[in-house]
């Protein structure tokens, strides 16, 4: 993977999970184009957007019952491995993909798509098995990147620069398995680097990790500071970051070699939000580059390679506070740069 760089004007500014509350597709539309970085986002709250359906419907036989069930076939297999053709979702799984587009176009743009991990992990044959061997682990990833070509076309012509994020949420979960000897033939470390080959083709790619990162190894390599630069979502809200300084190290190494960190400092259930957003966003954060600073951090590197987000999607929020994080964004950056020179 080649050496990105965050554009300057983005640096601060708001980085959207993916997933938000409203039912109706136009109630997110104005705030979402009001953004330095539009993205597409799903609604959980259709069952057709899932984010493990709106990529599975695409598979001859997935689903039964509402049941996430996928028996594969030689000749499936031997399809998905030797075709090089694109794919993309349907609308009816992924309505933002098409209507965002016609608001075009765009300098920036992000988009997302669901990790072969956690495709493996969601999915399970008629028996009941997950798919966790090395064969459907390379059948999802050749799926998965088909569908990151259908990304590139579809956005060809309406967007400059193309930011991708692989959803992994279920990461974790896997190497626990991996460890427990119930996944055989599968590594953490053949994973990741799956994965990275798979988003190299994007000029901006990006990673989401729901759990805590901080444990995130295996093999005596931290999964995602010892792989290719990207731009690292990660939860600063329940996983804040007191570590050890030999990761501080790998962090600082990490974005020196170009990748950059979305920092997810905000809560996304409006339990958490006792003051007014900025208020909130202010304290986190302050909290958050304290403790990086303390562990060792370079905060240097890390101001001009950094987003702000909330820890995760915000499909648990109510409309109203959606809305108001979305539309702090123009407010963020300045109180970027003041936490940052605070601790200079």
């Amino acid at each position: 993977m080649g050496r990105f760089t965050l554009p300057p004007e983005l640096a601060g500014h708001f980085l959207g999970v993916g997933s938000l509350v409203e039912s109706y597709f136009g109630e997110a539309m104005d705030y979402v184009l009001n953004l330095a970085l539009p993205y597409a986002y799903q609604r959980p709250k259709l069952p057709e957007e899932d984010m493990i359906r709106q990529f599975g419907a695409l598979l001859d036989g997935f689903e039964r019952d509402g049941t996430f069930i996928y028996d594969i076939t030689l000749d499936a297999f031997n399809e998905m491995i030797e075709d090089e053709d694109s794919l993309f979702p349907e609308k009816t799984h992924f309505h933002s993909l098409y209507d965002l587009k016609d608001k075009g176009p765009f300098t920036y743009f992000k988009a997302q798509m669901t990790a072969p991990a956690s495709m493996c992990y969601s999915i399970r044959d008629s028996s009941g098995l997950q798919h966790l061997t090395p064969q459907m682990f390379r059948f999802f990833a050749s799926f998965i990147e088909r569908v990151g070509k259908g990304y590139l076309e579809h956005f060809r012509d309406v967007v400059k620069t193309l930011f991708v994020c692989v959803d992994d949420p279920a990461l974790g979960f896997v190497v626990e398995m991996i460890e427990a000897e119930k996944a055989p033939g599968l590594t953490p470390k053949h994973i990741m680097k799956v994965t990275d080959g798979m988003v190299s083709q994007f000029e901006v790619p990006l990673y989401h990790y729901c759990y805590d990162w901080r444990a995130l190894e295996s093999e005596g390599i931290h999964l995602l500071w010892e792989s290719s630069p990207k731009i690292a979502h990660l939860d600063m809200v329940s996983y804040p970051p007191d570590i050890e300084p030999n990761q501080a190290e790998l962090i600082n190494r990490f974005l020196e070699q170009g990748g950059g960190i979305a920092l997810g400092v905000l809560p996304n259930t409006d339990s958490a939000y006792e003051e007014p957003v900025l208020d909130v966003f202010k304290s986190s954060l302050t909290k958050t580059l304290n403790l990086l600073n303390t562990s060792g951090v370079d905060l240097n590197l890390l101001e001009n390679n950094s987003l702000v987000s909330t820890q995760c999607g915000l499909s648990g929020a109510s409309p109203q506070l959606s809305r108001e994080i979305h539309l702090a964004d123009a407010k963020y950056p300045e109180i970027v740069s003041q936490a940052f020179r605070n601790l200079s």
